[in-house]
C-alpha cells in the first residue's frame, strides 16, 4: 500500500492535554478521545465549527494517538484512483476541511463510507458548517449527518487570552497580559492569525534586540 502523506504543523500542538478551551469544547474533546480510545462502534465523527477554533488540532491529536499505537491511518484527500489497500487493515480514515473537498475527494469519502460499513475502521472528518449547510453532493451530506456530529465553539475573549498566554509561554515568548489585550483589541481576532502575529513580533524583537512592549509593536506594525 502506498504511504499516504500528511503535513503536521510547525509546533507540537498535537496532544489533547495541550488544548486549552472552554468547558463545552473540553467535554467534546474528551468524548472524541474516549470514543477512539475504547474503540466504540460509534466511531464515525464529524467535528465542525468556525475557523481557528482547534478542529485541526484535535484531528492531529487523534492521528498521533493512532500512529503511536502503530495503527494504519489514511488521509482521504491524498487517495488516487489507482491506489489499492486492504480496507480491513486501515484503522482510521480522516479528512480535514471537508468544505474544500472537490468532487474526487467527495467520491473517495462516499465510497469509504460504503465500503467500511461492516469494518471497524474509524472515520474522522472536520469542517466549518453543520452537515445540512454544506455544499456537498446530497448523498454524502446524508452520510455525514449520520455520523456523531460534534461542534467546537468559538472562544470568548477571556478564553482567547488564556490560550494566547499559554501558547506564548510554550513557544518561549514572554508576553504580558497587557500585550495580549492590545493585540485582541487592535488586530485580527482569528486565533491562527494572532499566533502568527505573536511569532512575527517575537522575531522582530530578537532582530532589534528590544523588549516586547506596546510602543515597540506600534513602531513596526503601523
Amino acid at each position: 500500500m502506498k504511504q499516504i502523506p500528511f503535513s503536521f504543523p510547525k509546533f507540537d500542538f498535537n496532544k489533547f492535554d495541550f488544548f486549552h478551551s472552554n468547558i463545552v469544547n473540553r467535554e467534546t474533546i474528551a468524548l472524541i478521545d474516549n470514543l477512539f480510545k475504547f474503540n466504540y462502534k460509534d466511531n464515525r465523527i464529524y467535528l465542525w465549527g468556525p475557523s481557528a477554533v482547534g478542529k485541526t488540532h484535535i484531528l492531529i491529536a487523534t492521528i498521533k494517538k493512532f500512529l503511536n499505537l502503530n495503527k494504519e491511518v489514511i488521509d482521504l484527500s491524498f487517495i488516487d484512483d489507482n491506489d489499492t489497500f486492504d480496507l480491513g487493515s486501515i484503522d482510521l480514515f480522516f479528512l480535514d476541511d471537508i468544505d474544500r473537498a472537490d468532487g474526487k475527494i467527495q467520491n473517495n469519502l462516499f465510497n469509504i463510507f460504503n465500503m467500511s460499513e461492516n469494518e471497524n475502521a474509524a472515520i474522522f472528518i472536520t469542517g466549518n458548517l453543520p452537515p445540512n449547510q454544506m455544499s456537498l453532493r446530497p448523498d454524502l451530506r446524508t452520510r455525514i449527518s449520520q455520523c456523531l456530529v460534534l461542534n467546537l465553539k468559538e472562544l470568548e475573549d477571556e478564553e482567547k487570552k488564556d490560550v494566547l498566554l499559554k501558547r506564548s509561554y510554550f513557544m518561549g515568548i514572554n508576553l504580558k497580559l497587557e500585550i495580549i489585550d492590545y493585540l485582541l483589541k487592535n488586530y485580527n481576532r482569528n486565533m491562527h492569525e494572532l499566533i502568527k502575529l505573536i511569532e512575527k513580533i517575537d522575531k522582530e524583537s530578537i532582530i532589534q534586540k528590544k523588549r516586547i512592549t506596546i510602543p515597540f509593536i506600534k513602531s513596526f506594525m503601523e
